[in-house]
């Protein structure tokens, strides 16, 4: 199982404490079958071989409802593991619906799709680097409804000069990913 450690650091400000939850290849394949909300975002390890496919691969499942818009994403190179993820959705009548491998400019994977019936979909994360399950086989899925999802930047100068009581602009770009209602 996981463990939580507690961290003292010191800073100009005095003393701060942190707890820093560590999770094991055991806890994130207890996570493995679960269904997921919409919207919802876990992270975990493909530390594993499927015993069928003989490859590093987790699954997850939502429920959808005939003509729901889904966005599933798994992220890996931002945190540096060295996961290849691909994605398949599989429908309620064990077809596959979907499935990407790599994203343009990346080796992320995202799938967009309409649900084609009401029902329980399964989710494959499935690594397909040829590196060895390993607790560094780290991942992020991310699953949205597309039409409340959205992206935002701040841009903020290097430097802000604020006098107590008084304000100060900022810039935030927010970017939705369909059109806005």
């Amino acid at each position: 199982a996981g463990e939580t450690h507690q961290a003292e650091e010191q800073t100009p400000a005095g003393t701060t404490h942190v707890l820093v939850a560590v999770a094991d290849a055991a806890d994130a394949l207890a996570q493995a079958g679960q269904k997921l909300a919409v919207p919802s975002q876990l992270s975990g390890v493909l530390a594993e071989l499927d015993a069928a496919s003989q490859m590093p691969l987790i699954k997850f499942q939502f429920d959808a409802v005939k003509g729901d818009a889904r966005r599933l994403l798994v992220e890996t190179g931002r945190f540096g593991s060295p996961v290849d993820p691909t994605i398949a959705v599989i429908g309620p009548d064990g077809v596959e619906v979907v499935r990407n491998d790599d994203l343009l400019g990346s080796l992320d994977a995202a799938v967009d799709f309409k649900a084609p019936a009401d029902g329980t979909y399964e989710v494959h994360v499935i690594d397909y680097s040829g590196a060895a399950p390993s607790p560094a086989n780290v991942y992020r899925l991310t699953v949205e409804d597309p039409a409340t999802a959205f992206d935002f930047t701040i841009t903020a100068p290097d430097k802000f000069e604020v006098y107590l009581g008084e304000t100060a602009d900022m810039v935030v770009k927010s970017t939705k990913s369909v059109a806005w209602e």
